[in-house]
């Protein structure tokens, strides 16, 4: 836009902005997926830390619904999508929720599903279970589900394609007409805007595969 009004000064401070971000979010890269700097003036306020976290790469996800292109270390973000897929889907969720009791139960026995947040490497403070957001951490969220799932098939690599469409198959069983309603695939509440992530541009070779007719156990 400010090229657009030929603003040159509000141009060079968003091209800053943009360089110190992009060269900085890799500081939270930990090896295998970015976690949560905290800040130590607010010790109270809820975060992951080092959780692997649904939406940490959703940045990204944004950027390509823009057409705005890569915005920083692509095989970083390809390791954290691949820890997402190795660390928080679970085919069944029962024995998760088995564990973990709190949180809204968007999926149940039967189930499978990407979970918001998990702790493989620990970090977890005792005190975050203090905060009713923690509980968020627990569930399966259908926009955030797309939103990770979109990410994955934009970035091409059959493992992150076949990925993706094995969570947006996974939430499209969970939505199966005998089980729940296939026009609400809710999330903190009915016809929550964010299920719409489902629409997403994957911007790839095969975006039309966001809805695989296989399983995830299949794929």
């Amino acid at each position: 836009m400010v090229k657009r009004v030929e603003d040159t000064e509000f141009e060079a401070l968003c091209r800053d902005l943009f360089d110190k971000g992009s060269k900085n979010i890799e500081a939270l890269y930990n090896g295998e997926y970015y976690v949560q700097e905290e800040d130590p003036a607010h010790p109270d306020a809820i975060g992951v830390s080092q959780g692997e976290y649904i939406a940490q790469v959703i940045e990204q996800f944004w950027a390509n619904q823009l057409g705005r292109g890569r915005l920083h270390n692509q095989d970083h973000i390809q390791s954290a999508l691949n820890a997402l897929w190795k660390h928080n889907f679970v085919t069944d969720v029962a024995a998760f929720r088995e564990t973990f009791r709190k949180g809204r139960f968007y999926a149940c026995d039967g189930d499978a599903g990407l979970i918001m947040c998990s702790w493989p490497n620990g970090g977890i403070r005792d005190d975050f279970m203090n905060h009713s957001q923690h509980d968020y951490f627990n569930e399966c969220m259908s926009g955030f589900e797309y939103q990770a799932a979109a990410q994955m098939i934009a970035e091409g690599t059959p493992k992150l394609i076949t990925q993706g469409l094995a969570i947006t198959r996974a939430i499209h069983d969970r939505y199966a007409p005998k089980k729940r309603n296939p026009y609400n695939e809710f999330e903190c509440s009915d016809h929550y805007a964010r299920a719409m992530a489902s629409h997403a541009r994957c911007s790839g070779p095969i975006p039309w595969l966001c809805r695989s007719n296989k399983s995830p156990s299949a794929l």
